[in-house]
């Protein structure tokens, strides 16, 4: 089923926590440009895609990202790498 709401920042920092959980489980465990990493992008990606929509997915990680860019520096290689 499709979500017909729009999540709060709080509500986004779920898929982040679940993925850290998913990791865990599979002896993922450092989160820093890691396999683990991938996989907590890759996961949110695929949580709010499949709720949402590949449209709204796309923009939100996006704008996560660049978010993250002006708030605690460019690091233009880990935002690429995200993306």
């Amino acid at each position: 089923m499709i979500a017909t709401s729009i999540p709060t920042l709080g509500g986004l920092d779920r898929y982040s926590r679940e993925a850290e959980e998913y990791a865990r489980q599979y002896g993922l465990s450092k989160f820093h440009n890691s396999d683990a990493d991938a996989f907590r992008h890759a996961y949110a990606s695929a949580e709010m895609t499949r709720q949402y929509n590949e449209i709204f997915a796309r923009g939100a990680g996006s704008g996560y990202e660049f978010f993250s860019t002006f708030t605690h520096g460019p690091k233009f290689s880990e935002t690429n790498m995200d993306l």
